[in-house]
């Protein structure tokens, strides 16, 4: 309910998050059921989870009208085509008609360390099933070619790092020269290994969607997740929705332009009545400055004067009221559909 209540804001997703009170198999299925029922952007499925789990998330695709054409093959690295997203892509062959390859090399794990030899293996690893999957299917065939940190003293995953960044920069970069394509430099993806909204989920959203937004991205991935994609949190999100409409009124830049007649009579005017009472200001205040609903830009006695309210509050109470007003809803006789093909795959799966 709340993404969608954010769909006014340019939030464009389905439902966020995994439900672990229920088998690995049947979360496919109560992923997008949860999607679909509740919010208007949902019709796009996750990537399969499981073979039997799938097969309730294509009926529900066309409950609603939306053809799934395609599906993707993750590798296994180093150089290992296997894994539950080939068994359905093999499974639902006569449904799809395009297949993607993508592979997840962490650098200095499961690929070299040195970035050029781990862009290498990569390579590698999905052009090579590219060429064998080509061999089995009559479909088109689809790979890209990427890389991602690793932090070897912890044994994980690092995103919202200064390497995530320039992992993903060079990842466009490689990906246009193995393509024969221009080179578009941007960095769209905002995770963090942040465990809960503060100081250092703010410091990497912001600092990636600035700086890729600076190099020419415009929309961004992942809003919401904390620990790289363990949390959903609703009031990240809310967060995460404030930082982009900081980083926008970034790009809008300003108009330096100066009417000289204007500018006297403006003066003169307010030298005599102040400036903040002028039309002018009036008129162009709200181009010139943007409003923040989260972030603090009161002095100290006036942020007390108001009970001193922490951010983190102020999200979660801004996420419950989004929910409250709610509206979106499929027409019953599609609903009706959509829970009989749930209720099956309780039955079956659950």
């Amino acid at each position: 309910k709340l993404v969608d209540a954010l769909a006014d804001r340019g939030v464009r997703a389905g439902a966020p998050g995994t439900p672990m009170d229920v088998p690995p198999d049947l979360q496919p299925a109560a992923i997008y059921y949860a999607s679909l029922t509740y919010t208007r952007h949902g019709r796009r499925p996750l990537d399969p989870r499981s073979v039997p789990g799938h097969r309730y998330v294509l009926e529900m695709a066309d409950t609603v009208g939306h053809e799934i054409d395609g599906l993707p093959v993750y590798l296994v690295s180093p150089l290992t085509l296997a894994g539950d997203s080939l068994a359905a892509v093999l499974e639902y062959a006569d449904r799809i008609d395009t297949v993607w390859v993508l592979s997840m090399p962490s650098v200095g794990a499961t690929a070299p360390i040195r970035v050029g030899d781990a862009f290498a293996l990569a390579a590698a690893e999905v052009i090579g099933s590219a060429m064998i999957l080509k061999e089995i299917l009559p479909h088109e065939i689809r790979w890209g070619t990427e890389i991602f940190p690793f932090d070897l003293r912890h044994m994980s995953m690092v995103f919202g790092s200064p390497e995530n960044m320039l992992f993903q920069l060079a990842t466009a970069e490689v990906a246009a020269y193995l393509h024969g394509e221009a080179w578009s430099p941007s960095a769209a993806n905002i995770h963090t290994m942040a465990k809960e909204p503060g100081a250092q989920a703010a410091a990497e959203k912001s600092s990636i969607m600035t700086a890729g937004a600076l190099l020419g991205a415009r929309n961004f991935s992942h809003g919401g997740t904390l620990s790289l994609d363990e949390i959903f949190s609703a009031e990240q999100l809310v967060i995460d929705c404030e930082i982009r409409d900081h980083t926008e009124r970034l790009l809008r830049g300003i108009d330096p332009t100066c009417d000289a007649d204007a500018c006297v009579a403006d003066v003169q005017r307010g030298i005599e009545r102040g400036f903040m009472g002028l039309d002018s200001t009036l008129d162009a205040y709200r181009n010139v400055y943007w409003h923040p609903t989260l972030f603090e830009r009161s002095f100290l006695g006036g942020w007390r004067e108001n009970g001193a309210p922490a951010l983190r509050d102020r999200a979660r109470q801004t996420a419950r009221q989004l929910i409250d007003r709610h509206e979106f809803a499929q027409p019953d006789h599609v609903q009706r559909e959509l829970d009989r093909i749930w209720q099956a795959a309780r039955r079956d799966l659950g």
